[in-house]
Protein backbone atom coordinates (compact mmCIF):
# COMPACT_ATOMS: atom_id res chain seq x y z
CA UNK A 1 0.00 0.00 0.00
CA UNK A 2 1.42 3.40 -0.72
CA UNK A 3 0.41 6.63 0.41
CA UNK A 4 0.38 9.46 -2.30
CA UNK A 5 0.67 13.23 -0.98
CA UNK A 6 -0.95 16.26 -2.53
CA UNK A 7 1.77 16.67 -4.84
CA UNK A 8 1.43 12.99 -6.41
CA UNK A 9 4.16 11.59 -4.56
CA UNK A 10 4.86 8.09 -3.76
CA UNK A 11 5.26 6.76 -0.41
CA UNK A 12 5.57 2.91 0.76
CA UNK A 13 3.45 2.87 3.70
CA UNK A 14 2.34 -0.68 4.29
CA UNK A 15 2.19 -4.51 3.28
CA UNK A 16 -0.89 -6.00 3.03
CA UNK A 17 -1.20 -8.79 5.41
CA UNK A 18 -3.88 -10.01 7.70
CA UNK A 19 -3.56 -9.03 10.90
CA UNK A 20 -6.91 -9.66 12.50
CA UNK A 21 -6.64 -7.48 15.94
CA UNK A 22 -4.39 -5.43 14.13
CA UNK A 23 -1.41 -5.59 16.78
CA UNK A 24 0.86 -6.56 13.96
CA UNK A 25 1.74 -10.11 15.89
CA UNK A 26 -0.28 -12.09 13.17
CA UNK A 27 1.33 -10.78 9.81
CA UNK A 28 0.20 -13.37 7.59
CA UNK A 29 0.40 -12.37 3.76
CA UNK A 30 -2.36 -12.01 2.28
CA UNK A 31 -2.47 -14.46 -1.05
CA UNK A 32 -5.19 -13.23 -3.33
CA UNK A 33 -6.20 -9.75 -4.61
CA UNK A 34 -8.50 -7.09 -3.08
CA UNK A 35 -10.80 -5.55 -5.25
CA UNK A 36 -14.34 -3.46 -5.00
CA UNK A 37 -12.02 -1.48 -2.58
CA UNK A 38 -14.37 1.76 -0.57
CA UNK A 39 -13.54 4.25 1.50
CA UNK A 40 -15.71 4.41 4.46
CA UNK A 41 -16.77 7.67 5.84
CA UNK A 42 -18.85 6.86 8.80
CA UNK A 43 -15.29 5.10 10.58
CA UNK A 44 -12.37 6.06 7.70
CA UNK A 45 -11.42 3.19 7.31
CA UNK A 46 -11.36 1.23 3.46
CA UNK A 47 -12.52 -1.96 2.42
CA UNK A 48 -12.29 -4.66 -0.02
CA UNK A 49 -13.13 -8.20 -1.18
CA UNK A 50 -11.73 -11.27 -2.31
CA UNK A 51 -13.22 -11.89 -5.33
CA UNK A 52 -12.39 -15.21 -5.65
CA UNK A 53 -13.81 -16.36 -2.07
CA UNK A 54 -15.99 -12.95 -1.25
CA UNK A 55 -13.96 -12.69 2.01
CA UNK A 56 -14.28 -8.95 3.24
CA UNK A 57 -11.42 -6.88 4.58
CA UNK A 58 -10.96 -3.87 6.52
CA UNK A 59 -7.48 -2.27 6.16
CA UNK A 60 -6.54 -0.76 9.48
CA UNK A 61 -5.04 2.40 9.65
CA UNK A 62 -1.37 0.66 10.67
CA UNK A 63 -1.86 -1.04 6.93
CA UNK A 64 -2.95 -4.34 8.41
CA UNK A 65 -6.10 -5.74 7.47
CA UNK A 66 -8.64 -7.21 9.25
CA UNK A 67 -10.66 -11.11 7.62
CA UNK A 68 -14.29 -10.22 8.57
CA UNK A 69 -15.27 -13.02 6.98
CA UNK A 70 -17.38 -14.80 3.72
CA UNK A 71 -19.95 -12.39 2.40
CA UNK A 72 -23.20 -14.50 2.01
CA UNK A 73 -26.32 -13.95 -0.29
CA UNK A 74 -26.00 -12.72 -4.19
CA UNK A 75 -22.29 -10.95 -3.68
CA UNK A 76 -21.35 -14.43 -4.93
CA UNK A 77 -20.81 -13.48 -8.55
CA UNK A 78 -16.53 -14.50 -8.24
CA UNK A 79 -15.82 -10.94 -10.12
CA UNK A 80 -16.60 -7.85 -7.36
CA UNK A 81 -14.95 -5.69 -9.47
CA UNK A 82 -15.51 -2.25 -8.14
CA UNK A 83 -17.03 -0.79 -4.80
CA UNK A 84 -17.80 2.33 -2.92
CA UNK A 85 -19.69 3.46 -0.17
CA UNK A 86 -22.27 6.06 0.46
CA UNK A 87 -22.07 9.36 3.08
CA UNK A 88 -24.08 6.81 5.61
CA UNK A 89 -21.59 4.01 5.20
CA UNK A 90 -23.74 1.52 2.95
CA UNK A 91 -21.05 -0.64 0.58
CA UNK A 92 -21.97 -0.74 -2.68
CA UNK A 93 -20.30 -3.45 -5.02
CA UNK A 94 -21.31 -3.83 -9.29
CA UNK A 95 -20.02 -7.37 -10.30
CA UNK A 96 -18.71 -8.14 -13.43
CA UNK A 97 -22.00 -9.59 -14.24
CA UNK A 98 -23.75 -6.50 -13.57
CA UNK A 99 -25.58 -7.00 -10.28
CA UNK A 100 -25.37 -4.58 -7.72
CA UNK A 101 -25.30 -5.54 -4.25
CA UNK A 102 -25.50 -4.11 -1.08
CA UNK A 103 -22.93 -5.16 2.07
CA UNK A 104 -24.81 -5.31 5.03
CA UNK A 105 -23.36 -3.65 8.26
CA UNK A 106 -19.93 -3.67 7.62
CA UNK A 107 -18.47 -1.38 10.27
CA UNK A 108 -19.92 -3.24 12.92
CA UNK A 109 -18.28 -6.98 11.97
CA UNK A 110 -15.42 -8.49 14.65
CA UNK A 111 -12.57 -10.53 11.89
CA UNK A 112 -14.41 -13.48 11.25
CA UNK A 113 -17.89 -12.60 11.64
CA UNK A 114 -19.09 -12.23 8.02
CA UNK A 115 -22.03 -10.77 6.91
CA UNK A 116 -25.13 -11.02 3.89
CA UNK A 117 -25.64 -9.28 0.82
CA UNK A 118 -28.96 -7.82 -0.48
CA UNK A 119 -29.55 -7.92 -4.33
CA UNK A 120 -30.20 -4.15 -5.13
CA UNK A 121 -30.30 -4.69 -9.04
CA UNK A 122 -29.61 -6.65 -12.32
CA UNK A 123 -28.03 -4.48 -15.05
CA UNK A 124 -26.04 -4.96 -18.43
CA UNK A 125 -23.26 -2.88 -17.19
CA UNK A 126 -19.80 -3.52 -16.50
CA UNK A 127 -17.21 -1.29 -14.65
CA UNK A 128 -13.88 -1.29 -13.40
CA UNK A 129 -15.03 1.70 -10.73
CA UNK A 130 -18.01 3.01 -9.44
CA UNK A 131 -19.04 6.14 -7.04
CA UNK A 132 -22.15 7.45 -5.01
CA UNK A 133 -22.86 10.57 -5.13
CA UNK A 134 -23.80 12.51 -2.19
CA UNK A 135 -26.24 15.21 -3.61
CA UNK A 136 -28.45 12.21 -5.60
CA UNK A 137 -27.56 9.56 -4.67
CA UNK A 138 -26.92 7.82 -7.21
CA UNK A 139 -23.89 5.14 -8.60
CA UNK A 140 -22.21 6.39 -11.36
CA UNK A 141 -20.00 4.67 -13.43
CA UNK A 142 -18.51 4.09 -17.01
CA UNK A 143 -20.02 1.23 -18.91
CA UNK A 144 -16.87 -0.44 -20.44
CA UNK A 145 -19.13 -2.42 -23.12
CA UNK A 146 -20.61 0.86 -25.06
CA UNK A 147 -17.97 3.19 -23.65
CA UNK A 148 -20.54 5.68 -22.12
CA UNK A 149 -20.86 7.39 -18.82
CA UNK A 150 -24.26 5.90 -16.60
CA UNK A 151 -25.59 5.91 -13.07
CA UNK A 152 -27.98 3.22 -11.62
CA UNK A 153 -30.44 4.59 -9.03
CA UNK A 154 -29.84 1.66 -6.22
CA UNK A 155 -33.70 2.40 -5.44
CA UNK A 156 -35.41 1.30 -8.18
CA UNK A 157 -32.04 -0.27 -10.39
CA UNK A 158 -32.58 2.09 -13.21
CA UNK A 159 -30.16 2.60 -15.48
CA UNK A 160 -29.40 6.10 -17.02
CA UNK A 161 -27.13 7.48 -19.79
CA UNK A 162 -25.63 10.19 -19.16
CA UNK A 163 -23.14 10.47 -22.73
CA UNK A 164 -21.60 10.63 -24.93
CA UNK A 165 -23.08 8.15 -27.73
CA UNK A 166 -22.59 5.20 -27.39
CA UNK A 167 -18.70 3.71 -28.29
CA UNK A 168 -18.13 7.21 -29.41
CA UNK A 169 -15.03 7.40 -27.19
CA UNK A 170 -12.22 6.26 -26.40
CA UNK A 171 -11.76 7.02 -22.81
Amino acid sequence: MYLVDPQGNFSFFANLSVDDDGAGDEDVALVDTINGIGFNTEDGLVYGIDSGNDTLYRILPNGFMQNLGVISGPIGNTSNFSGAFDNDGNYYILGQNGNLVLVDGVEDLEPGEGTTSTLLAQTDVRASDIAISPSDFLVYLWDQQDNQLKTIDPETGAVNVIGPAANTSNF
